[in-house]
């Protein structure tokens, strides 16, 4: 093993993006700390044994915390693995998590199987489908699965580049609002249209957490006949006859 400061080093030279304690005394230089939202996810040793998948895991954080919990645990992201922190941290923690770069509308249960519990945190707003990508997200959930879905919360307000409105009296009504706040920032949506798409989805949601900008939905996933009928349809075609 490296010196601690030959480590420091090597940590130094990464542009990360979570901000986390990486090993005793050596922390990655981050602009996010996730240590909140782990909180917030409630996970505990009931996760050990399960398989875990983290989507869009950046540098690993969360994919990490799971490992330590005893989970099996997969990691995908649209950059490869040397592209983040991601590859540092899990040959100094000497991790396990497995890896993929895929991008999640390439994601399919036949190549990846189905999980226990799916995080999707910081990445529903990112994507230009996201019904497509709950369906994704459903796909790859095991019945009686949990997945959490955290992303941008508009019950107070949406905000643009160059401005914000208020959307409080707005929040019986299922609204998602095309933002376009950056080249990766697509959709932001309110917390009852985030449950209406989870159940369009093939989810039953069990809890809602809101704060700021932000929400958490953890839902069970559900088998519906109708569910996936109506998502059969709206993707395929009906012949006459």
């Amino acid at each position: 093993m490296d010196s601690t400061a030959e480590i420091l080093a090597q940590v130094n030279a990464v542009r990360w993006h979570q901000s986390f304690e990486i090993l005793p005394g050596v922390v990655s230089q981050g602009t996010y700390r996730p240590d909140g939202l782990w909180r917030r996810l409630g996970l505990g040793p009931e996760i050990s044994g399960n398989r875990v998948l983290d989507l869009g895991a950046r540098d690993g954080y969360f994919s990490f915390r799971c490992e330590t919990l005893g989970a099996k645990v997969l990691a995908v992201d649209y950059v490869e693995k040397e592209g983040t922190g991601f590859s540092l941290a899990a040959k100094l923690r000497r991790s396990e998590v497995q890896f993929i770069n895929r991008n999640i509308y390439d994601l399919r249960p036949a190549d990846i199987g189905t999980f226990d519990y799916v995080l999707m945190l910081g990445l529903l707003y990112h994507l230009p489908d996201p019904y497509l990508a709950l369906e994704i997200l459903r796909s790859l959930t095991k019945p009686g699965g949990v997945a959490f879905v955290e992303t941008t919360c508009t019950d107070e307000a949406v905000h643009f580049k160059d401005r914000s409105v208020a959307t409080g009296s707005l929040n019986d009504l299922p609204l998602m609002i095309f933002v376009a706040r950056n080249v990766t920032s697509f959709w932001d949506m309110n917390s009852t249209c985030l449950t209406q798409l989870l159940e369009h989805t093939g989810f039953s949601l069990q809890d809602m957490q809101r704060w700021g900008k932000r929400m958490l939905a953890r839902s069970i996933a559900v088998e519906s006949s109708e569910v996936e009928r109506t998502n059969s349809m709206a993707r395929g075609v009906v012949k006459r006859g």
